[in-house]
């Protein structure tokens, strides 16, 4: 096969998933009814999740990633930092990707504006997608990832919101909104979530979990590996 006819069958290929990607995504917005809800997300995928069922960013929560540990500080104490204002101050570093972004802070908690260009842009995005936040509605998305430890999980787990998942490598016993997807025990963190299945596969890791239904009320993320202790 010669080079040209070798990049006409990745264009093919290309636009045969992409058509297939299109297809899950239309069957999804057709089962979706809760369309009011905001997705907060510490990485991308909550974005991508809304972008895939053609909803607007009801959460501030997009293009951007925290580590766990900030995530879950922030959801602590949403009411107290949403009342914060988002800075970019000139010592902090990006270190997400290898790339330039700006990086800020609400308070003590470090943002990641990974796909942003300059502060003011991440700034206006972030404030504008803030006031469309719906308390009531809330659906809540971590990865077991990005520097995610153990404890993480645990207040992840004990966070006060009832609809809440995290992605897991391993079907860990005592968190019990973990969501296990397999394939990642031998690695130190579950895969990204938005990323396809393989290169010749139309749909995302996170299809694995019934994240439409869940929206719609229809699915309760309860660990099947999970064992209730006493004193938790």
């Amino acid at each position: 096969m010669s080079i040209k006819e070798h990049v006409k069958s990745m264009v093919k290929s290309v636009i045969l998933l992409d058509k297939r990607r299109n297809r899950i995504n239309m069957c999804n917005r057709a089962k979706l009814r809760n369309m009011e809800m905001s997705i907060l997300s510490s990485n991308c995928a909550g974005g991508v999740m809304s972008h895939d069922l053609g909803l607007p960013f009801r959460s501030q929560f997009v293009n951007l990633a925290l580590r766990p540990k900030d995530f879950v500080k922030y959801l602590h104490d949403l009411d107290y930092y949403n009342s914060m204002d988002v800075i970019f101050p000139a010592d902090v570093e990006p270190c997400w990707g290898g790339g330039q972004y700006p990086v800020g802070r609400v308070g003590d908690v470090t943002i990641h504006f990974v796909h942003y260009t300059t502060p003011e842009e991440a700034r206006e995005k972030w404030n504008e997608r803030k006031q469309r936040l719906n308390r009531e509605n809330m659906f809540i998305i971590m990865s077991e990832r990005d520097g995610c430890t153990k404890e993480d999980l645990l207040a992840f787990d004990h966070l006060p919101y009832p609809n809440k998942v995290v992605f897991t490598k391993q079907p860990y016993s005592d968190i019990e909104c973990a969501y296990y997807l397999k394939g990642f025990e031998n690695d130190a963190y579950v895969g990204v979530a938005l990323a396809y299945e393989n290169l010749f596969s139309a749909r995302r890791l996170y299809d694995r979990f019934p994240y439409v239904d869940w929206f719609n009320g229809d699915y309760i993320v309860r660990n099947p590996a999970y064992k209730e202790t006493d004193g938790i």
